[in-house]
């Protein structure tokens, strides 16, 4: 399986990896395209000082952004977002399983 963000950068495209530990998908959009999840503990668990986390969190979408505020202060108790492939979430199953 591979995870990750189609992000603009300037006016090219790139794709940031995501973990994979970090993410999952299970259901899929009206196009039968998979939806990515994402778990925002991944910025606790791998950034141990608030400058770093911060400047990781800046690199990804507004939508995981939200996600993690939301999380980190306890408004949801869900750390799990879902990236559509409206907003970058690419998910790709090389097996049936």
């Amino acid at each position: 399986m591979y995870n990750g963000i189609l992000r603009e950068v300037g006016n090219r495209k790139a794709i940031q990896d995501l973990p994979l530990e970090f993410c999952r998908t299970r259901f899929k959009d009206y196009n039968n395209l998979n939806i990515l999840e994402f778990n925002v503990t991944y910025f606790e668990r791998r950034f141990s000082s608030d400058e770093e986390r911060a400047r990781i969190l800046a690199t990804f979408p507004e939508v995981v952004q939200k996600a993690w505020r939301n999380w980190k202060e306890k408004r949801t108790t869900d750390p799990w977002v879902m990236i559509s492939s409206a907003d970058g979430g690419i998910n790709f199953c090389f097996a049936d399983d």
